[in-house]
């Protein structure tokens, strides 16, 4: 008689070696596993490049906008009047917008001809 008595069957984890069938299998599993992670990384340059480059953009846009308030000025484009006064022998330029001499220098000698043109 046999002294063997069987208490339980389960399972338990335990290497096994591979066919050559699952080592390929395996191996095809790995290599599009490291080619996902290839993708992934240049993914994540590019994002990166793309988030420096945005962050660059919104920086400059920054310091611009902090030079304008701290000058309380902007530099815009304004219509100018260029003006010769016969009467007062001089060249003037004049904003359109707000009536300011920006420029006045006395007339040289071709702008006071001109005004003997004129007659």
């Amino acid at each position: 008689m046999s002294k063997l008595r069987t208490l339980s069957k389960t399972t338990a984890m335990l290497a096994v070696p591979l066919t050559n069938d699952e080592r390929l299998e395996f191996g095809d599993k790995l290599a599009e596993v490291n080619q996902d992670i290839l993708a992934e990384e240049v993914r994540h340059i590019s994002v990166k490049q793309e988030i420096k480059a945005k962050l660059t953009e919104l920086q400059a846009q920054r310091e611009r906008l902090a030079v304008i308030v701290a000058r309380k000025e902007e530099t815009r484009s304004v219509e100018v009047e260029a003006v010769l006064d016969y009467a007062k022998e001089e060249y003037r330029r004049t904003r359109l917008d707000t009536g300011e001499v920006i420029n006045r220098r006395p007339m040289n000698d071709d702008e006071r001809q001109t005004e003997a043109d004129l007659d």
